[in-house]
């Protein structure tokens, strides 16, 4: 479940790692899902933690680190 006192710092991570993929910043987007990732950890947010991994995992793809891609 989410935390309602900490959920904005994971959809503000996670948001900023959409845009900087979106715009081909693999480096930033990166580090924005670490962050989402690691907020998600913090609060045991299953479901967050997920979609911070499933992304991580595409961006790491996207760049064409598919052994990389399967760590996530």
């Amino acid at each position: 479940m989410n935390n309602a006192a900490t959920a904005p710092a994971f959809d503000r991570a996670f948001a900023a790692g959409i845009y900087a993929e979106a715009i081909s910043n693999y480096d930033e987007a990166l580090a924005a899902m670490e962050q989402a990732l690691g907020h998600a950890r913090t609060q045991r947010d299953r479901e967050q933690e997920a979609r911070a991994l499933a992304r991580l995992g595409l961006i790491s793809w996207r760049q064409g680190d598919y052994p990389g891609a399967t760590e996530y």
